[in-house]
């Protein structure tokens, strides 16, 4: 130690400057951040800071990379609780089990999961333990932070079980007034393309009512599990009926979005192409930001086969802007289940085995040995880990885009 100089000076010198410990631990994974908490108390407090939080989820939110899947299927029988899984995105490989409690309540359940920014939005239907009761429960959860929270049940309450036909559910972020928002609505029996419509606002921890205008539709089908980059949900939606377009009724089949910072419902057009028929249940899902479209083809009753067409939306409510990127097959009793968020690999099952087929080698590979029974449906839904809180009624939310 030199003359005239201390310990802590000296120490002082090895010391990072602030800017550039902030700059180091915004590009590092999730879980990393999560065990650096516990360094020092400023660290702590950095990476728990909103600031940081919204520099980290922008500089990760091009980024196709590191995205993972969450899966939900009932176990056998189907009484007894719900199989949810964390996958690896690369490979669809199981990395965690996750048990939650409030998939322990219902009976005679169905399961909608969406995710935004980390945050997987579940919606729950079924009846309680006697099956007197139907009971309509919304939750939030954090895989990578653990925080799940119940939703405050709305104080308008949905129609009963036997009065609606559908009913559909959004999960997303409003970059106007950094809130994250989840839109329900239900389609009536006695009242053909009707719609009730709700929302329900983070940030005040409370549901308020949505005006859906002369909207008119009859029929809800998929919905791509994530919003678009703009700020909309989008649902696969018709003002007929798949089951009754064979007997010359008019199926008419659109995209249902709804605009969360407008807090407005419209609609957008399908490709026109001659010669191109949808089928009743396409699949919508995310590719590099843009809302695409997954449509099975070429179905042969024969050999249970099938082709699948991939269409992109290039310009968000432009139809002249759909593309069709891909046409892959056959393959045999196959249904999709969605896209990799860089676009090179298609996730699907054929004769009820989850694999992968890659757009650019074309080859198919069964990374997982599972068989998904043909009764059983699975819900699957593509995020990122993110540090993003879901803290209900604490004001505005610390985010300012939405990165599935």
């Amino acid at each position: 130690m030199m003359e005239g100089e201390t310990r802590s000076s000296r120490d002082d010198d090895n010391v990072l400057p602030e800017d550039a410990v902030f700059q180091i631990l915004v590009c590092l994974p999730v879980m990393s951040l999560l065990r650096f908490k516990f360094v020092c108390k400023s660290w702590r407090i950095l990476i728990e800071s909103s600031n940081f939080i919204e520099q980290h989820l922008n500089h990760h939110s091009h980024q196709y990379s590191n995205y993972n899947f969450v899966t939900l299927s009932p176990f056998y029988p189907i009484r007894r609780g719900i199989n949810l899984c964390l996958r690896s995105g690369d490979r669809f490989e199981v990395t965690a089990q996750v048990d939650l409690p409030c998939l322990h309540v219902l009976y005679h359940y169905r399961i909608n999961i969406v995710a935004c920014n980390g945050i997987v939005c579940l919606h729950i239907k079924g009846t309680d333990s006697t099956y007197s009761k139907f009971i309509m429960n919304v939750y939030l959860w954090n895989p990578a932070t653990k925080q799940c929270t119940a939703l405050p049940q709305s104080p308008f309450p949905p129609p009963p079980l036997n009065e609606f036909k559908y009913s559909g559910i959004g999960f997303g972020f409003d970059v106007k007034t950094n809130d994250y928002m989840v839109v329900r609505f239900f389609i009536l029996h006695d009242s053909p393309g009707v719609i009730l419509a709700e929302m329900y606002n983070l940030s005040t921890d409370s549901w308020t009512t949505i005006d859906t205008g002369v909207l008119r539709v009859n029929y809800i089908g998929s919905d791509p599990k994530a919003p678009c980059r703009n700020g909309s949900y989008c649902w696969f939606a018709s003002t007929g009926f798949p089951i009754e377009s064979d007997n010359g009724k008019i199926f008419n089949p659109f995209i249902l979005s709804f605009d969360f910072s407008s807090k407005v419902f419209g609609t957008m057009s399908l490709p026109e192409v001659d010669g191109v028929k949808f089928d009743t249940y396409p699949q919508l899902t995310i590719l590099r930001d843009n809302l695409a479209l997954i449509n099975k083809v070429d179905f042969s009753h024969e050999t249970c086969t099938n082709h699948f067409e991939v269409w992109v939306l290039n310009e968000y409510g432009v139809k002249e802007s759909w593309t069709k990127l891909y046409k892959v097959g056959p393959f045999v009793r196959s249904s999709p289940i969605g896209l990799s968020r860089n676009g090179d690999n298609f996730f699907l099952t054929t004769e009820f085995k989850p694999c992968i087929y890659n757009f650019l080698t074309q080859n198919i590979m069964y990374p997982v040995q599972e068989t998904w029974g043909s009764d059983i449906v699975y819900k699957v839904a593509i995020y990122k880990d993110s540090l993003v809180s879901i803290d209900r009624g604490k004001g505005a939310a610390n985010s300012t885009t939405c990165v599935v």
